[in-house]
């Protein structure tokens, strides 16, 4: 988490261009409750789960069931890692798992928003959603800016 007095520095912008730089992973994965990470992880990413449909499920053709069943057991399997025990693997969800509310408030983000509906989702109940992202599924490739200094 970066402390309000340095968000909207672009930090996470920064270390996500440097880690698929050096690591070039094929899978980026977060745990999260704020609809702006998910937001982040679909920039960085050809296809996205779960899905707020962005349309890259249809790009995939005969290869979406495919993907969607791997990023559910990826899915599932980090849930069971971090010990989340409220957690749907269909729905990449997560109920009280962090026990409270890690954000002031949701913001809102067009079709994101769905994935944080309100009475499915509860901020003050610790709710989360994990996020699995497939890297250059699609063949876009993503480049990293420069990074001078401090990593």
């Amino acid at each position: 988490m970066i402390k309000k007095s340095h968000q909207h520095e672009h930090l996470f912008d920064l270390s996500m261009k440097k880690a698929l730089f050096d690591y070039e992973p094929d899978v980026l994965t977060m745990r999260t409750q704020n609809p702006v990470m998910y937001r982040a992880a679909r920039k960085y990413t050809n296809v996205t789960y779960p899905t707020a449909k962005d349309g890259n499920d249809e790009k995939l053709g005969g290869d979406a069931n495919f993907y969607a069943a791997l990023a559910e057991v990826i899915g599932s399997r980090i849930a069971r890692r971090l010990k989340m025990q409220n957690y749907s693997a269909s729905e990449f969800f997560g109920k009280g798992t962090y026990g409270c509310q890690l954000n002031d408030s949701l913001p809102s983000i067009g079709d994101i928003e769905k994935l944080f509906t309100p009475g499915r989702f509860d901020n003050s109940r610790g709710d989360c959603i994990i996020i699995v992202g497939f890297v250059g599924v699609l063949g876009r490739t993503i480049y990293p800016i420069e990074i001078t200094g401090g990593f």
